[in-house]
């Protein structure tokens, strides 16, 4: 199987457990797990599984507008923006210019 492939079936398989999360806003809600998170994106921290999962997924979604993602997936990914978009907004700045280069996608291939 091509390696390509392989790693398009990973990041997916990361993204729907990511979205399948039962009590999504509890995680909105946790200031300590967002702050940990947002370090992990922001690569000036360690990252657990969620923030690598995220990491591996979130230059897919901001390339694509989430093309493969099923309706459940595009709300919770919108939502996960929306949050960072409006509380954070200097660290999605940053977070969107690094998962947008050119280097970090070619990184991801």
């Amino acid at each position: 199987m091509n390696a390509r492939i392989i790693i398009i079936i990973l990041v997916s398989s990361g993204l729907v457990a990511f979205c399948r999360a039962q009590d999504f806003s509890a995680y909105l809600n946790d200031k300590r797990f967002i702050d940990k998170e947002l370090q992990c994106l922001l690569q000036t921290g360690e990252c657990d599984g969620f923030g690598k999962q995220i990491k591996r997924v979130l230059p897919l979604v901001l390339k694509d507008n989430c093309r493969r993602c099923t309706p459940q997936q595009k709300v919770n990914l919108q939502r996960l923006i929306q949050f960072l978009q409006s509380r954070y907004p200097t660290e999605w700045r940053t977070i969107k210019g690094i998962y947008t280069s050119s280097t970090h996608f070619n990184e991801n291939k």
